[in-house]
Order: structure tokens, then sequence, then C-alpha cells
């Protein structure tokens, strides 16, 4: 039958998140936040939100504020996730994809269908790189990425341009573009 269901969190503090994954969550910082409508029927579900982390510290690095806005609807997910810096969006990116996020279980929730991804940065600094990999560390430098993914998921294509400014990390240069 048809259900309905919203939810909303505010204030959400990451380190006791990190608290569930890992012994140390002393060096994760900051909040978290979302607002998630659900409505339609098992197999087809309905899905509206938003998600945001301000003040994120992880480790050394001091991530930007991270927003995003998500929509499911006949078996299309879209979503615009956005980091922003003082105020203005430093990455960008977009997405609709056909997936099945049935609240049943299923085979495969790839489906057949068109993807639409675009990613865009303009002067980030390489240093949020550091939040997403262990293996990146004292980086200096910036990052400019207009990149697009279509095709689909058996097919995928991938186009664009990405550029890396005076980038460095651990004082060895990686490539100047």
């Amino acid at each position: 039958g048809l259900g309905d269901l919203s939810a909303s969190l505010v204030g959400l503090q990451l380190n006791d998140i990190a608290d569930l994954f890992g012994p140390d969550s002393s060096t994760v910082s900051g909040l978290g936040s979302f607002d998630i409508h659900l409505s339609g029927t098992r197999n087809e579900p309905v899905l509206r939100g938003s998600a945001s982390v301000a003040g994120a510290v992880l480790g050394a690095v001091r991530a930007p504020l991270a927003r995003a806005a998500f929509d499911y609807q006949a078996q299309r997910l879209r979503s615009r996730l956005t980091f922003w810096r003082t105020g203005d969006p430093i990455l960008e990116v977009d997405l609709s994809v056909p997936y099945d996020l049935a609240l049943a279980r299923r085979a495969d929730r790839k489906l057949a269908g068109p993807l639409e991804i675009t990613a865009r940065a303009d002067s980030v600094d390489l240093l949020v790189l550091e939040a997403f990999t262990p293996s990146i560390r004292d980086t200096r430098g910036t990052l400019f990425l207009d990149m697009r993914a279509t095709g689909s998921w058996v097919d995928p294509r991938l186009d664009g341009s990405m550029a890396m400014h005076q980038a460095l990390t651990r004082s060895k240069i990686i490539r100047t573009i």
C-alpha cells in the first residue's frame, strides 16, 4: 500500500558517527543535518530530501561546507552536491541516473537508460583531497574541473577537462598544467 514518512535531524555530531566505524573519533568533528520525505509504495517509492555537513574536520583537514539535494521518482535518481567555501560554490556535481531504490529485494539496482553526470570546480584547494584519502598529505595547489559522464551503466562515456595548478604534495611536484 501507500506510505508516507518524513524525518529531520539537525546538529548530528560527526564524531558520534565516526565512533560507529572506528576506535578513534578524536580527529573528526563537525555537524550534519538532513531532511527526508519518503512516500509511494514499496516497489515504487518517491524520495525527496536534503543533507548538509558544516565545519567538518578530518584530522588536519578542514573540509568545506557540503550540501546535497536529492529527488527519486519513477526509477530515476537526481541529485546536486555542492561544496562551499566562504559563501562561494567551489565544486558542484549534478547527476541524473536510472536506479532502482525500491524497498524490496532486487538482483540488480542499475537500470537501462541514460546517465547524466556533470562535475565542475573552479580553483578548488587540493587540500580537500586529503579528506578523502590517507595517501595524499601536505598538499598545495588548485584544481579546475569540467567533466561529464554520459552513456549508460553498460557503456559509460567520460568527457571534459581537469587541470591542477601549482600542485604539490609532500614537497614534490605532482604535475603543473
